[in-house]
């Protein structure tokens, strides 16, 4: 009964992150940044500015360090041509045989110039001890401008209960956002403020230091109070990344994630 209780109070309403550990390292997804490993699902215009033309990855996490919660998910994007971008992923929480929530995303983008914008599609499904309860469909949004080299701005708007009403009604959020690349691309970092229904304003910060083949990544989340350290290295275009977030009461919890990109 216990991990009942922790899912519909910890990851009510589909908040559990997909567990890229390249993202979590850094202290958690930006609507402003699409780095390698990423499944971009912060800001639906990421998948039009992403680095590389395609890429597969996956992740796992205990979270909580519960033996018995289980989340993992599985992404996918590509480039195909021009400016276009598409991107897709799949993340699933489950409790031993009682619970089991999944949820989908699909977006697509398009970048002319220094602008890029985008929009997505968002679903669920919850199912507990064996019943089916349905699930929230909804929508997101967003843009991210280049304002000079090295220097991009971002904003989002995601509801994913826009044609969902009653229990299955989940929280909109709305998030801004900067990210900043070093002249010579070995340093990366960005600033993000998120706003949840019901929640207020929290924040976070995250960098990323590139000495080929290896990253090091470090982050600080605020409301609540997170920090993260992580590190990643790659061989053929094969990257496989840890990192491991601390909060004051519910202590560590590591993620592993690999990707593919072309």
């Amino acid at each position: 009964m216990i991990w009942v209780l922790v899912v519909h109070s910890w990851f009510a309403a589909f908040e559990a992150r997909l567990p890229a550990a390249a993202v979590e390292g850094r202290g958690g997804p930006s609507v402003a940044w699409a780095g390698d490993g990423d499944p971009l699902d912060a800001n639906p215009a990421l998948a039009a500015v992403a680095t590389n033309r395609a890429e597969l990855g996956g992740g796992l996490t205990r979270p909580l360090g519960f033996s018995d919660l289980g989340l993992g998910g599985l992404w996918a994007r590509a480039k195909p041509w021009g400016g276009l971008g598409l991107a897709v992923r799949w993340k699933s929480l489950g409790a031993g045989e009682i619970y089991r929530e999944d949820a989908w995303g699909a977006d697509l983008a398009w970048r002319s110039g220094s602008i890029a914008v985008g929009a997505g599609l968002r679903a669920g499904h919850v199912n507990l001890e064996g019943e089916n309860l349905g699930g929230p469909w909804g929508g997101a949004a967003g843009i991210r401008a280049q304002v000079v080299e090295g220097l991009s701005l971002a904003a989002s708007l995601e509801d994913p209960s826009l044609w969902t009403s009653g229990r299955m009604s989940q929280p909109w959020l709305v998030g801004l956002g900067a990210a900043l690349s070093g002249k010579d691309t070995s340093w990366a970092g960005d600033v993000s403020l998120e706003r949840r229904e019901g929640w207020g304003w929290s924040g976070k910060m995250g960098q990323e230091l590139r000495l080929e083949p290896l990253r090091f990544r470090a982050g600080l989340r605020a409301n609540p109070w997170t920090i993260s350290v992580g590190i990643g290295g790659g061989v053929r275009n094969v990257r496989l990344d840890w990192a491991m977030e601390g909060e004051p009461i519910l202590g560590w919890q590591h993620h592993i994630s690999m990707a593919w990109s072309l």
